[in-house]
C-alpha cells in the first residue's frame, strides 16, 4: 500500500499542519484544510467546488461577479458570465 505524506506542509490559509488522515484541498500547488478553502470575500465554502481566481485570491461566483464583472456605462448594470446586453 502506498502512503502519501505531506511532510512539513502547512495550510495556505492558516499555516497549520495536517492530520494523518485529514482530507485536504490541493489548488494550484497549494494545500488547504477543507475548512480553510473558502471565498476570500464572504469566507463561505465554494458551492460544488466552483471558484474563480483573481490576483491569487479565490472567490465564489457571486462575489467574483460583484467585485470584478464589467458594468455598462449607459445603464450601470453589471454583466455576469451568462448575461448579454443589447
Amino acid at each position: 500500500m502506498a502512503v502519501s505524506s505531506l511532510g512539513n506542509a502547512t495550510c495556505s490559509r492558516c499555516a497549520e499542519g495536517f492530520g494523518t488522515k485529514e482530507p485536504i484541498v490541493n489548488s494550484g500547488g497549494e494545500v488547504w484544510h477543507t475548512k480553510c478553502f473558502v471565498c476570500a470575500q464572504c469566507f463561505q465554502p465554494f458551492p460544488e467546488g466552483i471558484f474563480y481566481e483573481f490576483e491569487g485570491r479565490k472567490y465564489c461566483e457571486h462575489d467574483f461577479h460583484v467585485l470584478f464583472a464589467p458594468c455598462c456605462g449607459a445603464c450601470s448594470k453589471c454583466r455576469s458570465a451568462s448575461s448579454t446586453h443589447s
